[in-house]
């Protein structure tokens, strides 16, 4: 949730669109599930949130790390695998 919060910083031009979506979509039923059901555009930016972000993850977490047999490799470079 944080990072979509970061994202809503980072492009300030997609907020008026959802919240005007989000106002359509609560004004004659509230928060219910029909109601959040109809916010298409947040549904799409909260997924493309979490899919850049490596599934929602926390952003220190290492997004690049691969394991290739006895090593690690990440962002850094290749490291030893074997204190796991």
């Amino acid at each position: 949730m944080s990072q979509a919060f970061r994202n809503f910083a980072l492009h300030p031009d997609c907020i008026a669109p959802l919240r005007k979506e989000i106002e359509e979509a609560t004004r004659y039923g509230g928060w219910i599930k029909a109601s959040i059901d109809k916010m298409h555009k947040l549904d799409s930016f909260l997924k493309e949130t979490m899919r850049l972000s490596a599934g929602g993850l926390s952003p220190d977490f290492p997004t690049c790390m691969l394991y290739f047999g006895s090593h690690f490799h990440s962002e850094m470079g290749l490291h030893s695998f074997e204190s796991i």
